[in-house]
């Protein structure tokens, strides 16, 4: 079998952190609690929080996943730095110096793309049904 044209191309970038255990600085366990809001929203809480922290979820990785953190569970803000991919299939988030007790939240974005399209569906259909009474009743 030959194959003509044959192109690679990169989909995924991942940013590679190396922590090296025994020294200051690296990883303790999180006490977290968080909740499964649906297949495309947790949130949760870190609270005696001790420096650096790796926050992961167990879903297949895609860059898709934001997080948003918050101290009070208000003003969250997104996360812009620090996703990757741990373990080689799930989402991580390397936070540096979070607040001692702080809240989150994690969204896959396109779920917001599809609630676009579904609304913009369903009013569409309410239109044509609009529409299709407005003349057979004229």
């Amino acid at each position: 079998v030959q194959y003509d044209d044959l192109k690679f191309y990169k989909i995924l970038t991942n940013k590679l952190y190396l922590i090296q255990t025994g020294k200051s600085g690296s990883l303790k366990p999180m006490n977290i609690d968080y909740k499964r809001i649906s297949n495309v929203e947790y949130s949760g809480k870190v609270v005696n929080n001790e420096g650096n922290e790796l926050l992961v979820l167990r879903e297949n990785y895609t860059n898709e996943w934001d997080l948003y953190i918050s101290a009070d569970q208000r003003n969250f803000s997104k996360v812009t730095t620090g996703h990757l991919r741990v373990n080689g299939c799930c989402n991580g988030w390397y936070l540096k110096n979070p607040p001692k007790d702080f809240y989150f939240k994690l969204y896959y974005n396109p779920q917001r793309l599809f609630q676009v399209g579904a609304l913009i569906a369903g009013l569409t259909l309410l239109g044509s049904i609009a529409w299709w009474l407005w003349r057979k009743l004229r």
